[in-house]
């Protein structure tokens, strides 16, 4: 997202409660991507949904939502706007012990 400031191409949209922060939305042209956020204490109310419907109004039919993680409330929201899961994002790590010395 950072990368993504000093470009047009990018909205930043915010949900906002008082002084607070409750989501985020960044939507990205060409291709259509964005990635939402709802702060944890804010969820269940609606917002990410509103998110959501930006997305898809504002960035077509080929938008695509990024969910990072297989969390309850994205799965939810998602269910709830008629969108399926065309691509899975697999995070891999391994320890950092035993490993063999390197020669710089």
């Amino acid at each position: 997202m950072l990368r993504e400031l000093p470009h047009d191409r990018t909205r930043h949209l915010l949900s906002v409660e008082g002084d607070d922060i409750s989501g985020y939305l960044n939507l990205t042209e060409a291709p259509a991507t964005a990635e939402l956020v709802v702060r944890p204490n804010a969820r269940r109310r609606g917002i990410g949904s509103a998110l959501a419907r930006t997305a898809l109004s504002e960035g077509g039919h080929d938008v695509r939502i990024w969910a990072h993680g297989n969390l309850e409330p994205a799965r939810a929201t998602a269910g709830a706007l008629g969108m399926v899961v065309v691509r899975e994002l697999l995070q891999m790590r391994r320890p950092l012990t035993d490993l063999p010395p390197v020669t710089v």
